[in-house]
């Protein structure tokens, strides 16, 4: 090893997991229990001076870093030489600290860019090295009380270690493998070879049951150094086989067709496919396996009917699948799977540290710049561009092994956990919220034959929640065809169905309708997809976000909606869990007369509030922020044919006489209000004993059906209870 100085010469990774089993901070710098590698950092340039490449390597590292953070109270800024200005590095501020010790200690898994304390019994790896000089952050008192802080946050290097050769001292790995930038590489194929090998070996519940039927086609991959493949029709034939999710980017040239169908069997030649194809063939080769499924070249693409009895069996296809291929970081099909990207150069290069103190000749690990924002499973699986499809969601919940191919290494998911190339235990990282740790009740019910089950409803409810949830997320993700909504979740839907029973409601569950009924979309206003694919009462209606996060429903109160009828006409009759054509259900609940109007009160004279809810869509033309020209109050009105609901707009407090704070009190007019009639419709009791409620308004030119406009929550109280409201049967479209 180059000549270092003393302090540099017992510096060694023994010694750092030392301080940090005295003292961990995860991503925080301890307070004591550090490496103390120089008393200031004029000590460690005048050891980089006398030919300390270790003390160099620290200089050049500050050089190169971006500098200071200061933090301006007072128009003031510290530099270097106390004059106005911008400070260039992290060099310049260290030299200008008036405590400037250097300090050297242990991190763990920080590549998310998240500052929390992990405790350490749940490290699984140090891979990160932190220098820090002087305190955390350093304060400046001027003449006439200005004063302005300066912080100095550490610097923060990756640990690693060869491929192949991992580092331990006690139960703690000691850094990353040092990745192959080429995803294609021998090996990076034979990580992933053993990857499956050892899922199929000692994972039990990874494995299906019984070797899989292959789907109606798959294509035929050959051997290595194959220029054809071909697409079969088998019947009856039980083989491993892959699949494939991507993103198609746009129209892709080469697609199965009843035209091509022929051809295709024969031989296709695999030059004459996009990239992502390409790769997916020469990833099956490798992984040993004959069959991979791709939708484009399995399904015919100008064939409605083969379409809909395909994507009516996707879910099987990709649950019984031996692995899925995921190109998550592929923008389109002819973007490729197997990436080929060196990592930036990043000054200064890389150094290294022994593993044992006073061992200069011993084994080391290397050090170099982190990158800020680094390539992990989280982060793909959240804004990866796979992860902005909506078709991909329930692949990625369906299929049992994944092999995920990002841009600069790949990964490896299953219902056993994760893992990546570079070799860190993943479960460390306490921030990655892997699908079977978000929707773990779930994925039991849709990947398990749970047919001679017969679930309670105790055992369903958890299910329910976690589907909610994931309709929430489904909602984050797009479509190129709108009419995709409900059967891009068709397979996931089918699985369930076998287990919550009841009927499917166009996305959602007669078993569990109270609570399907209560979304409502994120931000702004409304907006219906056009043509028609959902009523609207579902929240399959918008290509919004929606959300669920309603109070908690009573599971029975004696007053809930009940329903009597379902009429769910699909698109095709085959597929009821796919498009549909019209959707109506008819319920019988309590109900209560609502006006609305579009009156804007602050602080509420008079009158008896007793909810608040938040209408679908604006009233007319309005220059209100969409939240206020939304947010709903009521007051309940004994009028001449009875008690009605009287609605206004952004409500905010109820005053007695005149004492609004900050706000100007309001008196409502109940002759001022909007044309058309309304109806509260009671779904069920929260709780805390309030109704939670459907608005509704007829549709015009109907026989009498209702449409969803709104979410109201009431309290029954002084002037109005549940015995006023009136019982009544109503078809909901």
């Amino acid at each position: 090893m180059a000549s270092r100085c003393e302090r540099c010469a017992g510096l060694s990774m023994k010694v750092l997991v030392d301080l940090a089993e005295e003292e961990f901070g995860g991503h925080h710098f301890p307070s004591h229990a550090f490496y103390s590698h120089h008393q200031s950092f004029h000590d460690l340039e005048e050891a980089a001076n006398n030919g300390c490449e270790f003390c160099q390597f620290v200089i050049d590292l500050f050089k190169g870093t971006p500098g200071g953070f200061p933090t301006r109270i007072y128009p003031k800024w510290l530099t270097a030489d106390g004059t106005h200005g911008n400070i260039k590095s992290a060099y310049t501020v260290a030299k200008a600290m008036k405590k400037s010790d250097v300090k050297i200690a242990l991190g763990c898994n920080s590549r998310a860019g998240i500052s929390t304390r992990v405790p350490l019994w749940t490290v699984g790896a140090f891979d990160v090295l932190m220098i820090q000089v002087g305190p955390e952050y350093e304060m400046d008192i001027g003449d006439n009380d200005e004063y302005e802080i300066t912080t100095l946050r550490e610097i923060c290097l990756t640990i690693t270690t060869p491929p192949g050769e991992p580092v331990s001292i006690g139960r703690y790995r000691i850094g990353r493998s040092q990745l192959d930038p080429d995803l294609g590489s021998q090996a990076n194929y034979d990580v992933a070879k053993s990857w499956l090998r050892e899922c199929k070996a000692s994972h039990p519940q990874c494995r299906p049951r019984l070797t899989s039927q292959l789907p109606t086609r798959v294509i035929d991959v050959g051997t290595a150094g194959d220029l054809e493949v071909r697409v079969i029709q088998p019947s009856g034939v039980y083989s491993p086989y892959a699949t494939l999710s991507h993103c198609w980017g746009g129209p892709i040239q080469t697609v199965l067709t009843t035209s091509s169908l022929p051809s295709f069997t024969t031989g296709l030649p695999v030059s004459t496919l996009p990239a992502n194809f390409q790769d997916a063939i020469a990833i099956t080769r490798q992984l040993g396996l004959q069959y991979l499924w791709i939708d484009s070249l399995c399904i015919l693409q100008d064939s409605k009917e083969d379409w809909e009895i395909e994507s009516k069996n996707m879910g099987g296809i990709y649950l019984n699948s031996e692995i899925n291929i995921s190109a998550m970081s592929s923008k389109g099909s002819t973007s490729g799977i197997l990436r080929h990207n060196p990592p930036p150069r990043l000054d200064p290069k890389p150094a290294y540290i022994q593993i044992n103190p006073n061992d200069p000749d011993g084994p080391s690990v290397r050090l170099e710049r982190q990158l800020d924002l680094e390539e992990d499973l989280g982060r793909l699986d959240r804004y990866s561009p796979l992860s902005q499809r909506s078709w991909t969601l329930q692949e990625s919940l369906l299929a049992r092994r994944h092999i995920c191919y990002g841009e600069e290494q790949i990964f490896w998911r299953c219902p056993e956990g994760f893992k990546s190339a570079d070799g860190l235990l993943q479960e460390t990282k306490l921030e990655y919220q892997a699908p079977t740790k978000m929707y773990p009740q779930l994925l039991w019910a849709v990947r398990e034959d749970l047919f001679f089950y017969n679930l309670t409803q105790a055992q369903k409810r958890p299910i329910f929640d976690e589907y909610y949830a994931l309709i929430e997320t489904y909602s984050e993700r797009q479509l190129t065809f709108a009419s995709d909504k409900l059967p891009a979740l068709s397979g996931l839907a089918r699985r369930l169905h076998y287990h919550l029973e009841g009927f499917y409601l166009a996305g959602l569950w007669s078993e569990d309708l109270h609570r399907g009924l209560l979304w409502k979309v994120h931000v702004g206003n409304l907006v219906r997809a056009e043509p028609y694919r959902a009523p609207s009462w579902s929240w399959a209606v918008t290509d919004q976000v929606v959300l669920y996060n309603g109070p908690k429903l009573l599971a029975r109160s004696g007053v809930e909606l009940r329903l009597l009828e379902v009429d769910i006409t699909p698109r095709n009759e085959n597929n009821r869990f796919g498009e549909i054509a019209e959707a109506r259900i008819v319920v019988r609940g309590l109900t209560m007369p609502l006006v609305r109007s579009a009156q804007v009160v602050e602080a509420l004279v008079g009158g008896s509030l007793c909810g608040r809810g938040e209408w679908d869509c604006q009233e007319g033309a309005t220059t209100m922020p969409w939240e206020a020209g939304k947010a709903m109050g009521v007051v309940p009105v004994d009028g001449d044919g009875g008690q009605y609901l009287f609605s206004f707009l952004n409500m905010q407090h109820t005053v007695d006489g005149l004492t609004g704070v900050g706000l100007r009190p309001s008196k409502l007019d109940y002759e001022v209000r909007s044309e058309g009639d309304y109806v509260v419709l009671l779904v069920q009791l929260d709780e805390r004993a309030r109704g939670v409620c459907l608005v509704l308004k007829p549709v015009a030119g109907s026989d009498g059906s209702f449409e969803r406009v709104g979410l109201l929550t009431v309290e029954a109280g002084d002037g109005m209870d549940w015995l006023s409201w009136k019982e009544q049967t109503m078809k909901l479209v």
